[in-house]
């Protein structure tokens, strides 16, 4: 009987690693010949072109670039890992399909824990629980919205990088300082004050959920235990059954965070539910969340069957939309910010003009106005060729089919991983985008005409599940870089003559301490 079941279970593993990837493969060679890349990387897929694209090349993303390059043609490169079909697409009519219908999917976890830490927020959200919120959020992102929090951007910035060493000395791990502003920022404007003095599992509370987020990914990319879970029993259970130790410690950690924020949450809506008058209340996230909050449960004392179901605000996922912000906000804008401070150090002409043009605008940093932010022309163009070269999201988070479907005329498999580039490395196609491609030169952006297809630069994606923050992300970076200009010179770190790139989640340096300080003089 053993017998039997063991050959069983090889045939299954045979039909599934091997004769059922070769279907695929040849149904699509068939149809697309060289428009297609197929890899093969058994069991780690995607993440194994990373890997060997970092180990022989220092840049994860070289292989994908490489791929662009030598086939101008090519729609898209499939990765088998033996389990999964991942489809990264590449051809920009089959990313503008893609990313304008996102029906036939539902996202990736993410890392080990995303679920629990925020799966109700806005970036894992489904359908028309992600229309709620998309259009309930987006008045908090508007132009006076925005236009509002630029004062306290400023003294934030002030309060963190007026203490950094400055003596040219000293190496600064530069995106890890610029992620204690990025926080605070992310903190103040959702909850309308700062957490200081508070804990959750023994540490600060931005401190924690930065914690919780890095040990979630690389518990996922390194355990392969939870990655046979994955195989066997899919993202929606592998979280649940069979958990280990460090699992059952992890969710915890995140189930004590949780209730951690809640407790916030419900101080502050037991504050506005003894107020007769909102119409002065602070308009930080939580106020409005939970003002909606309060008029929802109201109506639904008075009638329960008001609201469809995915209409309810539940508290959780209050909770849920702070984490999303906070690792959504935190760390893609002082990734990008800190990349653009070491560009401005390798390249002293480019930093020395753009203190030139920060001056000509800014004469204090104290008097730096929302409006003297869109006068910087030739800060917008470095900021646009930094995500050129250096993207911080080289890829969308990627997505799984729920059904057999076509994207244009691009078939896409039940249960395939699918993601698309953000950045197009294709000069025989876009050859104002691309032209000496290897040269960082932020004056192809002066050109108005560079972007000759929409989708071939999308560094905060397109469509309608597109970055909600892009636009604050820049006030912040610009703020941020301001600040550093007009008071100090940005030194490279000699002790790295190459600095490497790589991702898991976002495109970053794998050296930390990447520039140095001195105090600028008149």
């Amino acid at each position: 009987m053993i017998g039997y079941i063991a050959i069983a279970l090889v045939l299954l593993f045979v039909y599934r690693f091997i004769i059922k990837n070769l279907m695929i493969y040849f149904t699509y060679k068939s149809k697309f010949g060289d428009k297609v890349v197929f890899m093969f990387y058994p069991l780690l897929g995607n993440f194994g072109i990373s890997r060997k694209s970092f180990r022989q090349y220092g840049d994860s993303l070289h292989i994908l670039k490489t791929i662009q390059r030598t086939k101008p043609d090519v729609k898209a490169v499939m990765v088998f890992n033996g389990f999964i079909i991942q489809i990264i697409i590449i051809d920009t009519q089959l990313q503008k399909v893609f990313l304008q219908n996102t029906k036939p999917y539902y996202k990736v976890e993410g890392p080990f824990g995303a679920r629990d830490a925020f799966g109700q927020g806005l970036v894992v959200a489904e359908e028309k629980v992600w229309t709620r919120q998309r259009n309930f959020l987006s008045n908090s992102f508007h132009f006076n919205a925005l236009k509002n929090r630029v004062p306290i951007i400023k003294e934030i910035t002030k309060e963190f990088l007026s203490t950094l060493p400055s003596d040219g000395k000293t190496p600064i791990t530069i995106i890890e300082e610029l992620q204690n502003i990025t926080s605070e920022v992310v903190i103040q404007t959702f909850f309308g004050e700062n957490l200081k003095g508070m804990t959750v599992n023994g540490l600060q509370p931005s401190v924690e959920i930065s914690k919780i987020i890095g040990d979630g990914f690389s518990y996922k990319a390194n355990s392969f235990a939870y990655f046979l879970k994955l195989m066997v029993f899919g993202q929606e259970k592998a979280s649940r059954v069979l958990n280990t130790t460090f699992e059952k410690n992890f969710l915890k950690r995140v189930e004590n965070y949780n209730q951690f924020i809640e407790g916030i949450v419900d101080k502050r809506l037991s504050e506005l539910e003894k107020l007769t008058d909102t119409s002065k209340v602070d308009e930080n996230f939580l106020n409005l969340y939970l003002l909606e909050y309060i008029k929802q449960q109201k109506a639904l004392k008075e009638n329960p069957k008001i609201y469809a179901d995915y209409e309810i605000i539940p508290k959780r996922e209050i909770v849920h939309q702070f984490t999303t912000f906070f690792f959504a906000g935190m760390d893609t804008t002082a990734n990008q910010t800190g990349i653009c401070l070491w560009v401005l150090a390798q390249h002293p002409e480019l930093q020395q003009k753009i203190r030139a043009e920060i001056d000509s605008v800014i004469q204090t940093f104290d008097d730096l106005k929302h409006e003297d932010l869109n006068k910087l022309e030739y800060f917008n163009a470095f900021f646009k060729e930094s995500l050129r070269v250096y993207p911080t999201a080289p890829q969308v988070i990627p997505r799984v089919s729920a059904r057999d479907h076509m994207v244009d005329d691009f078939p896409i498999p039940k249960g395939a991983f699918v993601s698309n580039l953000t950045i197009q490395y294709n000069e025989q196609k876009f050859p104002l985008l691309c032209k000496d491609i290897d040269t960082f030169n932020p004056d192809r952006f002066l050109d108005k005409n560079i972007i000759q297809d929409h989708f071939s630069f999308i560094p905060y994606s397109a469509g309608p599940r597109n970055c909600i923050g892009q636009h604050l992300a820049l006030i912040e970076a610009k703020i941020m870089i301001a600040y550093i200009l007009k008071n100090y010179v940005v030194l490279p770190n000699e002790e790295h003559q190459k600095v490497r790139f790589n991702h898991l989640f976002l495109y970053t340096s794998y050296e930390r301490d990447i520039i140095k300080l001195k105090k600028l003089t008149a």
